[in-house]
């Protein structure tokens, strides 16, 4: 499998499993986390490229996708994402009250990865 198709596969498995987190949650909300992780990691050791396909995915036709990629970006310190983060915001469901969370820790600059980091190494770079 070569660079491309690791980052594409990466990018649906980060897809797939944001969308049954948030549909689903319950018994595999676990299990799903760790794959959006997984795949934000694979996208990380994809360089630009998968840095890029996640700052995409935060405007994916999906709301919960847009959520993890805004929010994970938003720690990584693209702050375009705040313009995501506040349209979420609007939303009167758990989405809007998640990106509300983050957006205030952002502003009072406690804001924590959404997603783990890898071992040895910040996910900042």
């Amino acid at each position: 499998m070569n660079e491309s198709d690791t980052l594409q596969k990466a990018i649906s498995q980060f897809r797939r499993a944001a969308i049954s987190k948030g549909a689903e949650g319950g018994e595999t909300d676990h299990q799903l986390y760790d794959q959006i992780a997984d795949a934000y990691h694979q996208m990380l050791a994809a360089g630009k490229n998968g840095i890029d396909a996640l700052q995409a995915l935060a405007n994916d036709s999906d709301p919960n996708v847009q959520s993890w990629a805004a929010s994970q970006s938003l720690y990584d310190g693209d702050r375009t994402m705040l313009v995501v983060l506040e349209r979420l915001a609007q939303r009167d469901d758990m989405i809007g009250f998640n990106a509300s969370m983050v957006l205030r820790e952002h502003k009072n600059g406690t804001l924590g990865s959404p997603l783990p980091k890898l071992p040895g190494r910040t996910n900042r770079g």
